[in-house]
């Protein structure tokens, strides 16, 4: 490089820069270095020998989960729990599971308070959106609001341009967009009020609601996504310590257990007041159904709002269209998805609040919107629960604040209050334990009535807090809310005969002992307070044979399940269509199953049966005995197998409840593995995380690309050759090699002299980046920080040519003074 004489060293950024390149230079020659010692590696002692070396001395990263997940098992698979009702004569005794024991609290880890730093530009008070006023001088926004076209679309009003605050008019949500003169920037927030419906006035209200209601009250349910009763005293201590001690006539209903494991399983119930129900794929939910308890509670006066954060899925979006019209009055979906656009679907933060404060906040200002009128809203919160079972003390202190809200004296003597979930924790290495298995099945359920209520209906309430130790579910919430309409006329003494129970009973009734999960249609598999006797597993072991008869057994209607799904796929999902006449002509017509081929079959691996982790015999002729030696099991009409099972590849962790007839249980030979009566596979449950072990579904985006058949068969090998660990080896080298040449050659532009710009690159230098401001004191002052120049270069708009001088300027002044400039020397 050729420098001015008398310049003796470098500008500072080329300096580094160019000490960063030697650097660099030296790396790579060692990366290139280790590629070829791991090639010869390879080479000489195969891959085998290898894996075998590393595994023995570090051990593989699953293999080291698989090692503590059975360290885990083996602690609390004999755990002996006691029962919350000692009452013989109660079929469903929920077992009385320990909060904090240790080895549950190994899973627990502690955050702080959630802190959003985004301050927001605008903000939210009751119908009205505000900008703040720090703001108003540099920037100016536009207005537009959201509404809703059916739940899987959405479009905007005509956007306008307001100075002062905007008041909602036409949807609950708006999407604000901003541009600061100053910088040119313009940004999107979304945001949400509850602005008061006039359709509303002559429909709703308290001279609407029937006289045998049980008086002025309202109803909110704010419920939590994957949150067990245990998970909640656990990660929101100062939530729960306030909804024990300072909110009075709260109940805990210790008897909830699902009715499955999805949240459709438990909103269901709630919103429609049947178990489930079917119908065609993508079919509107409204068009399959009947009265919702929204419309039940809108005909009779109430103003209705049904809230769901996470719409990426959405609970009844997921399975089909959702629904044809808006169910609730204020129904936040096209709100929930205009936001996903700009913060994502699983954003924590919503600018300066955590979208959980946000949807607190909507809630209240829908409260308060309509604050001499009857409400019901249902809020459905997932955003800290559902991915993690760690991230609920986020919100605690805000959780907290809502509770305080709720406690006051207006809304405790008007409101029954409802905080719950939909189902415990999933996923987690802590669901993969015994009492993680039943906490999967016991989620939060509390229940606070206004104080005048046991007083005005003392049976009620009696019955309510028997209950609570007692089999309740979801569809009992929903026929417990809708009997608050005509609770004065009820019959609260009666115990209902058992002789063609109903599925779903109000917890302000009497609620027979001997009810069992079977008659609130709580499947088995999903029943929380069964009786379970632990067998061994073990070659040569009096069930061993049987058990493992019945787990490949479990595997081959897994895999034709997936099978199954995947022939779906095949038929809904474009990247699959040219696979659908390979795949479908394929099919066993006996079996009904693919035969596992690549050539074909590019995506998915059928599973395979790597071990039983441990089995359970349950005994539902046998009613609540603790304790059952193996003659009673062996002579009981009915047995159930509840399976827990490790699939390769993955591993997969799978949770199976598997129907044995007594009859049939030493005559296994005489029928085939694929049998046909001898069992019955009733439910699966994943009870590990899938998305890891699911890429080739996720692969699918690859068929837009030429390389798709490689990668297809390259990840989807059981076991990599040695020629495809080499290349993915050398992949990453070299992928990481060509991530560090922009590094290497880029140019730091703040750091750039006027040198660099104009003789190197020959580009202009009248950026302000390049230029240093004018100095303070005397001194030869060079405005470029260079001291060369070159002809018909530009400075401060005054052509200079070569021959120009420098001398000192005076205090403060920028003006150039020509200068004669030095002949050139390479440095």
């Amino acid at each position: 490089m050729l420098l001015p004489k008398g310049i003796k060293h470098l500008h500072s950024s080329e300096k580094m820069r160019m000490k960063f390149r030697r650097k660099f230079h030296q790396n790579a020659a060692w990366l290139s270095a280790l590629a070829a010692i791991i090639f010869i590696i390879f080479a000489v002692f195969g891959k085998e020998a290898i894996l075998s070396f590393v595994k023995s001395k570090s051990g593989s990263i699953l293999g080291d989960i698989r090692k503590k997940s059975d360290s885990l098992q083996a602690q609390s698979a004999d755990w002996v729990f006691s029962r919350i009702n000692n009452d013989p004569e109660v079929a469903c005794q929920q077992y009385d599971l320990p909060t904090f024991a240790p080895h549950m609290m190994k899973f627990i880890k502690a955050n702080g308070p959630l802190k959003c730093w985004d301050n927001g530009t605008a903000f939210v008070k009751g119908h009205t959106i505000y900008v703040k006023n720090d703001s108003l001088s540099t920037i100016r926004c536009n207005f537009t609001e959201i509404y809703r076209e059916d739940d899987k679309t959405h479009d905007y009003f005509a956007t306008k341009w307001h100075d002062g605050p905007f008041e909602l008019q036409l949807s609950d949500g708006i999407r604000v967009q901003c541009t600061d003169f100053n910088s040119g920037k313009t940004w999107n927030e979304v945001h949400a009020g509850a602005r008061r419906l006039p359709t509303l006035e002559d429909t709703t209200g308290w001279h609407r609601v029937p006289s045998t209601v049980a008086g002025p009250i309202n109803v909110l349910i704010w419920a939590f996504d994957s949150t067990s009763k245990n998970n909640f005293l656990r990660k929101l201590p100062k939530s729960w310590s306030y909804m024990r001690d300072q909110m009075q006539d709260s109940v805990l209903m210790d008897g909830y257990n699902v009715l499955g494991e999805s949240t459709f399983s438990a909103l269901c119930p709630i919103v429609t007041g049947e178990r489930t129900f079917s119908g065609p794929n993508k079919a509107y939910v409204s068009d399959l159904i009947g009265e919702t308890l929204f419309s039940h509670f809108r005909k009779r006066g109430y103003v209705t709002a049904f809230v769901e954060d996470e719409q990426n899925w959405g609970t009844f979006q997921h399975w089909g269209e959702g629904f044809r019209s808006e169910i609730a009055d204020h129904y936040t979906r096209a709100y929930m998805l205009e936001r996903a656009k700009y913060i994502g679907h699983n954003s924590q933060c919503c600018y300066s609040k955590s979208c959980n404060g946000m949807t607190q906040t909507y809630v209240q200002e829908f409260w308060e919107t309509y604050s001499e009128k009857p409400k019901l809203s249902f809020t459905l919160q997932g955003t800290y629960s559902h991915d993690d079972l760690n991230k609920l003390d986020m919100i605690d202190d805000e959780l907290l604040e809502y509770l305080i809200w709720l406690n006051s004296p207006k809304m405790r003597n008007e409101t029954m209050i409802v905080i719950m979930a939909d189902h415990g924790p999933r996923g987690h290495a802590l669901t993969m334990t015994r009492q993680g298995t039943i906490e999967l099945r016991r989620p939060m359920m509390n229940i606070m009535m206004p104080p005048w209520f046991k007083t005005k209906f003392p049976k009620a309430w009696e019955n309510l807090l028997v209950n609570s130790k007692r089999l309740v579910t979801t569809l009992d919430l929903h026929y417990t809310i809708k009997s608050l309409l005509s609770l004065q006329i009820m019959d609260l003494d009666t115990v209902p005969v058992l002789q063609n129970l109903p599925p779903g009973l109000t917890m302000f009734a009497p609620m027979p002992k001997g009810r069992t999960c079977a008659m609130a249609q709580v499947q088995s598999h999903y029943c929380a307070c069964k009786n379970v006797k632990e067998v061994s597993t073990a070659p040569g072991s009096k069930h061993s044979d049987i058990l493992h008869k019945l787990a490949k057994d479990v595997i081959v209607e897994l895999n034709k399940r997936v099978q199954s799904w995947l022939l779906w796929c095949v038929k809904e999902m474009p990247a699959y269509s040219r696979f659908v006449k390979a795949m479908e002509t394929k099919v066993d017509n006996k079996t009904g199953l693919l035969p596992n081929a690549d050539s074909y079959h590019p995506f998915c691996r059928e599973w395979s049966l790597e071990k039983i982790e441990r089995a359970h015999l349950i005994v539902a002729s046998k009613g609540n005995q603790t304790k059952l030696d193996d003659d009673e099991l062996e002579e009981s009409v009915s047995l159930q197998y509840e399976l827990t099972i490790v699939a390769r590849p993955g591993p997969g962790h799978f949770l199976a409840t598997v129907w044995h007839n007594g009859q049939w249980l030493f005559s296994w030979q005489l029928h085939s593995l694929g049998g046909r009566t001898y069992k019955k596979v009733y439910y699966f449950s994943r009870m590990d995380w899938f998305s890891p072990h699911a890429k080739c579904i996720e692969r699918i985006e690859v068929t837009k690309w030429p390389i798709e058949h490689f990668v297809n068969k390259f990840f989807n090998s059981a076991f990599y050759t040695e020629a495809q660990l080499l290349l993915w080896i050398m992949m990453l080298f070299f992928m990481g090699i060509f991530s560090l040449f922009p590094l290497a050659l880029a140019e730091l532009p703040r750091n750039m002299s006027c040198y660099q710009c104009r003789v190197q690159r020959h580009e202009d230098c009248t950026d302000p980046r390049f230029l240093r401001p004018c100095p303070v004191g005397t001194g030869a002052y060079d405005r470029c920080m260079t001291t060369v120049t070159k002809e018909g270069l530009l400075l401060r708009g005054i052509s200079v040519g070569s021959s120009v001088t420098r001398t000192a300027l005076t205090p403060g002044s920028c003006d150039l003074v020509p200068w004669v400039p030095e002949p050139m020397t390479a440095a």
